[in-house]
């Protein structure tokens, strides 16, 4: 996963908990401006869960990927998956 995005998502977090906290102390609304941060971040989220199915979708219409097993010791070894 692109690593870039959460560190944009971090940063509007960031961004708007300063500006809440700004408003807050002014004894402004802040509900209207807290919506829409939140709209905007859910669109940036749904645009990389987009990316990421399609992602998905390639390596597994591919019909050869790798696909991390996990074992109980907790080490992750890859292993082919052939349709």
């Amino acid at each position: 996963m692109n690593g870039q995005f959460w560190v944009t998502v971090e940063q509007v977090a960031q961004m708007t908990q300063s500006s809440l906290r700004v408003m807050d102390k002014q004894f402004q609304s802040s509900r209207d401006y807290e919506a829409e941060q939140l709209r905007l971040l859910m669109k940036k989220c749904e645009r990389q869960l987009a990316v990421v199915e399609g992602e998905i979708g390639v390596a597994s219409s591919s019909g050869n990927c790798k696909k991390p097993i996990v074992s109980l010791r907790g080490k992750t070894d890859e292993k082919n998956i052939t349709r």
